[in-house]
């Protein structure tokens, strides 16, 4: 069933590019975007356009929103502030396969 929820942390230019993939898996329920910057969850509003989608995405600049179980988490930060997401990721929530990018 279509109840995959996935957490992609960063969407920036290569976090976007990841969020175009994760819409197109048909197992996927729910997309929830976290990045810090405005200009970043902007492109990724603007790739998720750019693909055929049923996906509800939730973006947003820090993790309150997140959901205390994620499925999938894809972590695609830049090198310097990767262990730092992904410590917040481990505090939030429990993530059963995760991915740094």
């Amino acid at each position: 069933n279509n109840s995959i929820k996935v957490l992609l942390v960063g969407s920036g230019q290569l976090g976007s590019r990841h969020l175009q993939g994760i819409l197109k898996n048909k197992y996927v329920s729910e997309v929830y975007v976290v990045d810090p910057w405005e200009s970043s969850l902007e492109l990724a509003r603007k790739r998720s356009q750019e693909v055929t989608h049923d996906k509800q995405i939730h973006y947003s600049l820090d993790y309150s929103n997140i959901p205390q179980h994620i499925e999938v988490c894809v972590i695609a930060g830049t090198a310097n502030v990767r262990l730092a997401q992904l410590k917040q990721v481990l505090e939030t929530c429990d993530v059963k396969f995760l991915f740094l990018e």
